[in-house]
C-alpha cells in the first residue's frame, strides 16, 4: 500500500494542489472591483478574460509546479 502511494506522486501533487487552489480560489478572488480592471473590461473585454482565466489556471497550476517539485525524488540518494 504504502508503495502504491509512493509511487503515485504525481496524483498526490494533483490532490495538493486541487486543495490549494480552491482555497486560494475563494481567499484570494480576481480583484474585478479595481478600477483599472474595469476600464480593460470596457475597452478590450477578450484581454479581460484573458486576464481573469489566466489569474484562475495559475491559481492551480503555480502550486502544483511546487508540490511535484517538493515530491520529486532524484533517485541519487541510497
Amino acid at each position: 500500500m504504502i508503495q502504491r502511494i509512493i509511487n503515485s506522486k504525481n496524483f498526490i501533487a494533483f490532490l495538493l494542489a486541487l486543495a490549494t487552489g480552491m482555497a486560494l480560489y475563494f481567499l484570494c478572488p480576481f480583484p474585478s472591483s479595481n478600477l483599472f480592471l474595469r476600464v480593460i473590461a470596457l475597452r478590450a473585454p477578450l484581454v479581460y478574460g484573458g486576464a481573469l482565466s489566466s489569474y484562475t489556471a495559475m491559481l492551480f497550476t503555480a502550486p502544483y509546479i511546487l508540490y511535484s517539485i517538493l515530491l520529486f525524488d532524484s533517485g541519487f540518494c541510497p
